[in-house]
């Protein structure tokens, strides 16, 4: 409503204060708005956070389970040519007894390693220098403290 002739002090007085109550209320609602998206805008900061450390959890543990697979499969392939060194040397063997040029003792005796420190037909199908530390004290694995304290017992 707009009127065209003066107002009166009181009117604008009342006028003002009518319009100074409305800029108050707009800015009151425009600082609400602004607290309210800097409260959303934290939240949201939080959650993102925990969702980048579950991120990376889930990565190192994507990690750690390529390793375990890639040493699997490595220890697969091992066994895979430990078996195909096995099967070709079997065939060799009943080719040979086939042909009888060898006896059975003999080819059995081709199949097994032999220890690098005896010489002789190694007791493990797989050689194995811990468990033969362990048991024979022989091998790259064995403690030299018991080796002295042999060599003291015979002296």
């Amino acid at each position: 409503m707009t009127r065209r002739f003066p107002l009166s002090k009181d009117e604008k007085i009342k006028s003002l204060q009518i319009q100074l109550k409305q800029a108050n209320e707009c800015a009151a609602s425009w600082i609400c708005k602004y607290q309210a998206d800097s409260n959303l805008f934290q939240k949201q900061n939080k959650e993102l956070a925990a969702k980048d450390a579950e991120i990376k959890e889930l990565k190192q543990e994507r990690r750690r389970l390529y390793a375990i697979h890639q040493e699997q499969c490595a220890r697969s392939s091992e066994y895979l040519n430990e078996n195909i060194r096995l099967k070709k040397a079997l065939q060799a063997a009943q080719k040979a007894l086939e042909e009888g040029k060898y006896g059975a003792y003999f080819i059995a005796a081709d199949l097994i390693d032999s220890c690098q420190v005896t010489g002789d037909d190694c007791v493990f199908m797989r050689p194995d220098s811990k468990a033969c530390a362990a048991m024979f004290n022989e091998g790259p694995d064995a403690s030299e403290e018991e080796d002295e304290s042999d060599v003291r017992q015979e002296t």
